[in-house]
Order: structure tokens, then sequence, then C-alpha cells
């Protein structure tokens, strides 16, 4: 700040009333703006300025956009509402949707809970493109947040498929996802602990995007569009329940509307 009001300190002035003085020469100079052989302390005010925004900004990204629990149990409620709600007209019983509630709770909690990632959060084949060049492109950035590191993999591998995956195609592809990782530098992670989050992320964005099914085929009138996915989304999400053996209401729930 004191830099900053050099113009209306004047201590230039000061320094010419005072010439040969070393300490009123020292401030002037560090006040005023050099030729450009050389800077002083006043030039880099504005350097400075940005530096500060550019370590601050991915620290703004980390706190305010990103899958925190209070959005990850926005999106599952969303799933519930939509999904039984409106496509479905169902209302819940008190107790299982009490029981359900507190099932997709314990999901955003763990899931907040991981170590956070920049994340593209609708990373799948429509939106990866190849240009003139033969070079991949990747659109549709503007809701990208932090989030735990198995979310692009699983939106690129289970958004929108007829069928779910096998057991051993996914492991094959989490192999690969962390090999990749340790040959870019990136931090080891255990294959383990990757494949339970793996499978929670899967539940977590399957509900979501049913919830966005389920609301674009019987709220917005898009089902042609939508609503074939559904049930697809219901096995995968099913299927990485299972592999956890937790759960037990959701897989409940999703096995009577299945069958």
């Amino acid at each position: 700040m004191f830099l900053m009001m050099a113009e209306v300190l004047q201590l230039s002035r000061v320094a010419a009333a005072f010439p040969g003085n070393w300490f009123w020469s020292f401030l002037a100079l560090n006040q005023t703006h050099v030729d450009w052989a050389g800077c002083s302390l006043h030039d880099t005010i504005q350097p400075g300025f940005s530096f500060l925004v550019g370590v601050a900004l991915p620290y703004s990204i980390a706190s305010r956009l990103a899958f925190d629990e209070a959005k990850l149990s926005w999106e599952l409620d969303f799933f519930v509402e939509h999904y039984f709600g409106s496509l479905r007209g169902e209302t819940l019983r008190h107790a299982e949707a009490a029981e359900l509630k507190a099932e997709l709770n314990d999901i955003s909690a763990e899931l907040s809970a991981a170590p956070r990632v920049l994340c593209h959060r609708d990373f799948h084949a429509a939106n990866l493109m190849i240009d003139g060049k033969n070079n991949l492109r990747v659109v549709d950035h503007q809701d990208a947040r932090m989030g735990p590191s198995s979310y692009d993999l699983v939106s690129f591998l289970l958004d929108r498929q007829p069928t779910p995956p096998s057991l051993a195609e996914l492991r094959a592809h989490r192999l690969f996802f962390l090999e990749e990782r340790r040959l870019q530098g990136l931090s080891a992670l255990d294959p383990d602990d990757f494949a339970r989050e793996f499978r929670l992320m899967t539940i977590q964005r399957g509900l979501k995007a049913t919830g966005t099914f389920s609301y674009q085929t019987a709220v917005a009138g898009r089902g042609t569009a939508y609503e074939q996915f559904i049930q697809p989304t219901l096995e995968i999400i099913l299927q990485a329940a299972d592999w956890l053996e937790r759960f037990p209401t959701l897989r409940r729930m999703m096995r009577e509307r299945l069958n």
C-alpha cells in the first residue's frame, strides 16, 4: 500500500529538496517508473498483483467450485425427486426414504473426503472432437470443478452405455489409467483404494445421471433422447453397489424397479 501511495506522497520532490541524501533518493527511485534499462520496486506492483491472483486462483476454484458434500448430496436428492417422483410417480414410505437418505449421505461424505483434482465433469465421447488437423479437442468446460480423480474416468467409461461393461474390462481401464498417471509423474494411487473410489463414484455419478435422464424424460419432454439410458444406468449402479457389498436399501430398491 505504501508503494501505491507514491504519487500522493510525491517523495521524488522531497528527494529533490535534499540532494545527495541516500534515504530520500532510495525511496524516490523505488516509487518511480524508471527507463527500460531496468526497473524499480514501483514497477513490480502490477506484476506482483498478477502473481498473487494466479497463485490464489486454484485455491479459489478448489474452495468454491468443488464436489463437496453439499453438492454431491444435492445431485442425489435430485435423483430421488425426479426418478421416483417425476418419472415413476412414487411417494416413498417415510422409513424407506430415511434409510435411502442415510445411505446417500454416506456416499456424499466419503467422496467429498477424497483428494481432489480438476475435473471436466462431463467427460464423455460427445464432448470429444477431432479437429481438421486430427488433434483431439475437449469441449463443454463450463461445469468444471474440483473432485475425486476417478470422476472423469467414470464419466468417460460409463455415461450413456447401453449395457454394463464387464468387471474385467473396467479393471483393465482402471489399471491403464493408473499407469498413465505414473508415466506423467503424478502421485501413485493404490489400485485397491482406487477401485473402491471408482465404484463409489460410479454409484454417485450414475444416480446423478439417472436423475437428469428422468427429469428430461418426465418434465422436459425429451424422452426420445434420454429415456433409453435410464435402465442401463441403473444396472451399472447396481453392479457397482453389489461389488462394494454395501447400501442394502439402495440395492433392494434398484432390483425391485429393474425387475
